[in-house]
């Protein structure tokens, strides 16, 4: 069952038992998915009948007016029409309207606390979290993309580049999270090395020393305006989508956005507001937070489960003086705003190109290199794609040299992650797969690079 392969993923589990730390009459506070004790053992103890209920429940809600129909084909407007009003017409609409949600999933006996949870898998992973003033309601003004911008930022003077040169840290991902149009939360998540475990609270100083350097100085329309250029180049020269999750992120989209803004959702933040960024910087403070750390060591050292996944965990209150504290003897770092970005273009148009070429053209050859180009005809979009390729015959002559390859590899990855995060963030990817990739294949090693 989906439940049954979800009892081993740790974020699956972590999920629930952030619900499970929740005002126990919110809806978030459910268990998201189910089981054979939820849907048959319980109910049935308590003289309901599962499918009576579900039948109930489908004639109060099953209703066109929750619906939106999204169509990709080839065929003309006319057959379509005459298609969707086929397959669709006999739909009931009763005008249900949208679900609400009001109220708050967190009190204040759910905040304030750090978590320390067991893990399935090895490692240590670190969770800060805060309740947060929806943005959905401001999309184009992009409060949360902002500061999620800036607190996953990898380049000199972020939190993670000092992390990761303090060796605390391998991988930092920031936004909003779990959004509704009543309650949301701000995710900040760290994978911990074993010397960032036994520095948690430095850490966690860290991020709200950035944070503090965010209040003190301010939205700055330079950031935004990168934001918003990197968005739009991203928007308009995106790779084409499979038509099944285009059609199901347009719908998706319907849901939430007027017409106008169908298409392009929330892509392209385009006003700023500064006192909106401040108001939702406003609300990551220490009297706000969640921390969930997560680590194996904990094993046998705690004193709660939860109940459906079985997550062992305990909860211990932490304050804003303490934090303060932690604050206060964290390192002495020097963190800052990052630089400008160099990469963004500002001229996409294309060089002309007098003929089509079918295959590369060598513009230098040495005893050393061979440099080939071949401009492309085919789709006209202001992209490059670099591969460098080196020869390496002694690299597969033995186990230990595969090994060292593969380290090598890894090294030079990790080492041009600060430039390739500059990269990344024009592919619209601010925290997961590079623009920069290093393989190693049989003697061969590999530097790719995709840029716009």
């Amino acid at each position: 069952s989906e439940n049954q392969k979800n009892l081993l993923s740790d974020p699956w589990r972590m999920n629930q038992l952030q619900k499970h730390l929740s005002s126990e009459g919110h809806p978030y506070h459910k268990f998201s998915t189910g089981n054979w004790d939820t849907l048959e053992v319980r109910p049935k103890a308590r003289g309901v009948d599962t499918r009576h209920e579900l039948l109930k429940f489908y004639e109060a809600n099953y209703s066109a007016s929750l619906m939106h129909l999204v169509v990709y084909t080839k065929e003309s407007l006319d057959k379509t029409q005459i298609l969707v009003e086929n397959k669709f017409q006999e739909i009931r609409n009763i005008d249900r309207s949208c679900p609400r949600f009001p109220g708050q999933p967190c009190t204040s006996e759910h905040l304030q606390i750090l978590v320390k949870a067991v893990p399935i898998k090895q490692g240590h992973k670190l969770r800060i979290i805060w309740p947060i003033t929806p943005t959905i309601h401001h999309y184009t003004e992009g409060p949360s993309r902002y500061l999620s911008h800036l607190i996953g930022h990898e380049g000199e003077g972020s939190v993670f580049f000092v992390l990761k040169t303090l060796g605390w840290a391998t991988s930092l991902s920031a936004g909003e999270s779990d959004s509704t149009f009543d309650f949301s939360f701000f995710k900040v998540i760290i994978d911990l090395t074993d010397s960032g475990q036994e520095h948690v609270e430095d850490v966690v100083a860290l991020l709200f020393k950035y944070i503090q350097l965010l209040q003190q100085s301010g939205a700055c329309k330079w950031i935004f305006d990168e934001l918003s250029a990197i968005s739009e180049t991203v928007f308009h020269y995106q790779d084409k989508t499979t038509p099944i999750g285009y059609v199901v992120n347009v719908a998706m989209n319907m849901q939430l956005y007027p017409p106008k803004d169908w298409l392009v959702g929330s892509s392209l933040p385009s006003n700023f507001n500064p006192v909106l960024i401040q108001s939702i910087l406003n609300e990551l403070t220490p009297n706000n937070v969640r921390i969930f750390w997560e680590s194996t060591k904990f094993e046998g050292h705690t004193e709660m489960t939860e109940p459906w996944y079985g997550t062992a965990y305990s909860v211990e209150r932490i304050t804003g003086s303490m934090i303060q504290q932690w604050m206060e003897t964290a390192p002495d770092e020097h963190l800052h705003l990052p630089a400008p970005n160099l990469f963004i273009p500002t001229d996409l148009s294309l060089k002309n190109v007098l003929e089509k070429a079918k295959f590369p053209l060598l513009l230098r050859k040495s005893s050393y290199s061979r440099l080939w180009y071949k401009p492309d005809t085919r789709f006209s979009t202001p992209k490059a794609y670099v591969k460098i390729d080196f020869n390496c015959p002694y690299a597969g002559n033995s186990p230990e040299a595969e090994v060292l390859v593969e380290i090598f590899t890894r090294l030079l990855m990790d080492y041009l992650n600060e430039y390739g995060r500059s990269l990344r963030v024009l592919r619209g990817n601010n925290n997961s797969h590079s623009s920069l990739t290093v393989l190693k294949i049989c003697t061969t090693v590999l530097l790719d690079g995709t840029a716009v």
